[in-house]
């Protein structure tokens, strides 16, 4: 009887000040798996409801939206709540409770509960004082992408937007105005097994022609290697690949090279030194010297921002832990909440590589300014972030203080944010729920 009524009962939605909505991850035997951490609001005794959402309801005379029917599935109290997830008990066990339906805590906390059974709040990010919009969105190109770049690929004086997929990189007119993207230049590779990881447009050759570097997995073979790509006549074309990885490093003073790393088949110690990436003597080489940053042993993502005399922060970074880094000599700032969030890793041995999104900072005289950092959002919540799902996401403009980092503005997308690069503007490649990757411009 109780099974039926809590089956008919429906309500609109309108979420309590009091309540925070998560998500049903693993519903087992009368137990629940929720998304809702001790930041949220959850301690080991608070109520919790699970519901579905049904049709929007809007005004009849103004229009306005007055929310969703929510019709409630079933509901219990926390059990016990972990630093990634909360369990809850369900007061009817034969409730038919699944992974994805709603849930919201109900009611205040409970005033104490057994210090063993809580767990520390995460961190709360920092709130900027606003957002900013995009002055200009691509139409959608038909491919996940894993990484953006731009650059003049094809040397007629306008730049394109280079993309990766799977075993394929495009290129797309820059800012086009059409309602369709139809690629300018385009790659497949052939052999069996490639991930693209990373994308670099850079004219290193001089030639007048931006090269693409796509850095690679190549699971086949279990190596990780750049394949430098020319286009001509709208096809590009592999003129070498090259043992490494290559990434951009930028300067304190926006200024932006190209760095090459290895990895290497040691357990202990997988990364190579990250050296400077030249063209001599017709041939792609590793420079000198070798490109030192404090506490920096991982390619992706950092940046170089002062010397070891200056009063700036020597490097900063994405840790693999997932916060923001910015390193001094013997201290450092930690940004308060987790950064740099990518669906794009590999498995490495026993490490999980992670090959975050690009880290752009600005300054001038080789004083910093601000840094451009992505933020990305587990699609339903923080289990998802094991696995790179990711509903949304953010490009967020941190200002140098002169002792730390601190929100200058946050531009939202609504999808998972895979690059983001600099030129005359902030560019931003962002996968929406269908799979299509769409290119967002920001002005600085």
């Amino acid at each position: 009887m109780r099974r039926s009524f809590l089956g008919l009962a429906a309500v609109v939605l309108a979420a309590p000040a009091f309540g925070q909505n998560g998500y049903v991850v693993r519903a087992s035997s009368g137990l629940v798996y929720l998304d809702l951490l001790a930041g949220d609001g959850a301690a080991v005794g608070r109520r919790f409801i699970v519901y579905t959402e049904g049709e929007e309801l809007k005004h009849p005379a103004t229009g306005k939206s007055l929310g969703r029917i929510e019709q409630k599935v079933a509901d219990g109290q926390l059990r016990e709540v972990t630093p990634q997830y909360s369990v809850g008990a369900l007061a009817d066990p034969a409730a038919p409770v699944s992974a994805g339906q709603r849930a919201r805590l109900e009611g205040p906390a409970p005033a104490a509960a057994p210090p063993a059974l809580q767990a520390a709040a995460p961190p709360v990010p920092a709130a900027g004082p606003g957002s900013r919009k995009p002055a200009w969105k691509s139409p959608n190109a038909r491919l996940e992408t894993v990484d953006l770049d731009i650059g003049d690929v094809d040397g007629n004086g306008t730049k394109e937007f280079v993309l990766a997929e799977g075993d394929r990189v495009l290129a797309y007119p820059a800012e086009s105005a059409g309602k369709q993207w139809e690629p300018s230049c385009a790659y497949k590779d052939k052999n069996t097994g490639t991930k693209y990881l990373s994308l670099e447009a850079f004219d290193l050759n001089g030639d007048g022609r931006a090269e693409v570097f796509a850095t690679y997995h190549n699971e086949f073979f279990s190596r990780v290697e750049t394949a430098v790509l020319d286009c001509k006549a709208g096809t590009f074309e592999a003129v070498v690949t090259l043992p490494w990885m290559v990434r951009s490093v930028f300067e304190g003073s926006g200024r932006r090279t190209l760095a090459a790393q290895s990895l290497l088949s040691d357990r202990t110690f997988p990364f190579g030194g990250i050296f400077p990436l030249i063209y001599a003597e017709g041939k792609y080489q590793l420079g000198t010297p070798a490109i030192h940053a404090k506490r920096v042993e991982w390619i992706y993502s950092f940046a170089r921002t002062a010397d070891e005399q200056g009063d700036a922060p020597l490097s900063v970074f994405y840790e693999p832990t997932g916060r923001l880094r910015a390193q001094f000599r013997k201290d450092y700032w930690k940004s308060p909440d987790t950064m740099g969030q990518t669906s794009n890793r590999v498995r490495w041995h026993d490490r999980l590589l992670r090959f975050t999104p690009r880290l752009p900072v600005v300054g001038s005289e080789g004083t910093l300014a601000a840094v451009y950092a992505v933020r990305n959002i587990p699609r339903l919540g923080n289990l998802a972030d094991a696995f790179g799902i990711y509903g949304r996401g953010e490009v967020q403009r941190l200002r140098w203080t002169g002792t730390g980092l601190e929100t200058d503005w946050t531009a939202e997308a609504d999808g998972y944010v895979a690059g983001v690069t600099i030129d005359d503007a902030i560019y931003v490649a962002v996968v929406g729920s269908n799979g299509a990757t769409s290119v967002w411009k920001y002005v600085p």
